[in-house]
């Protein structure tokens, strides 16, 4: 299995579980809106928020399926999923795809 195989996996298993989308992903996404509406988002430490979430839905995915999840995805696989997602969030942003998450007085 290649890294971008890999990476694909990752990303389709956290964005398809929900209970990691509803305790990790969106609470983060709405802490990214919220520093972005403020003039505060920081894409490096985007790249750490997402980062997280990746090892968390690794260790999730090696839990069902009985693999080593340091020997399955690797650090390069997981910066690469937060990429994905970094480069995503950036992308969305400014179409107002997150402007629910943010308070009413934020919205755009």
């Amino acid at each position: 299995m290649t890294s971008a195989e890999k990476i694909q996996i990752l990303k389709d298993y956290v964005e398809h579980s929900a209970v990691i989308y509803q305790r990790r992903v969106e609470p983060t996404l709405k802490l990214l809106a919220f520093r972005t509406a403020e003039g505060r988002y920081d894409r490096f430490d985007s790249i750490d928020d997402f980062l997280v979430i990746a090892e968390l839905g690794a260790r999730s995915y090696s839990k069902e399926s009985g693999v080593d999840w340091r020997a399955t995805f690797t650090r390069d696989i997981l910066v690469g999923v937060a990429q994905l997602w970094k480069d995503e969030f950036e992308r969305e942003y400014p179409r107002g795809t997150y402007n629910f998450l943010l308070p009413a007085a934020r919205r755009t």
